[in-house]
């Protein structure tokens, strides 16, 4: 019985739920350490972004509507 629980602690704690956890916070992690040059803190940059997303959004809406 202790064998048994052994495997399952083993399987499908450490390995199943541990591992999707820690890979997903390694996934967060990676996509924050590739984003975080963007965040200059200057309004001029946010608001430049801002504009070329709704632009963006207004062109797609444009394109799938016709």
């Amino acid at each position: 019985m202790q064998a048994l629980g052994r495997g399952l602690w083993r399987g499908v704690d450490q390995l199943a739920i541990d591992g999707f956890v820690n890979n997903a916070a390694r996934f967060v992690r990676g996509i924050g350490n590739a984003l975080r040059p963007s965040q200059s803190g200057g309004v001029q940059s946010y608001l430049m972004t801002m504009f070329l997303g709704l632009l963006v959004l207004t062109i797609s809406y444009w394109l799938l509507t016709m």
